[in-house]
């Protein structure tokens, strides 16, 4: 559990870093914390397409900017 928690930081940090920052803090980084507070990402398979849709989003941003 801890290498996905410094997957998610790390993933969080280049989305802030790429993206406009209110619009990713309120929207995506809000959800995919409440989610794993609630513990619903259990399913690991699930949890590494969240994180590839962070990449994704952080890329597109990256691009945009």
């Amino acid at each position: 559990m801890k290498k996905i928690h410094v997957v998610l930081a790390l993933c969080t940090i280049i989305a802030i870093g790429c993206a406009d920052k209110q619009r990713i803090k309120q929207t995506y980084i809000q959800n995919m914390a409440a989610r794993i507070d609630m513990g619903s990402v259990g399913d690991y398979e699930k949890f590494q397409r969240d994180l590839s849709t962070c990449a994704d989003v952080a890329a597109e941003w990256y691009q945009r900017a």
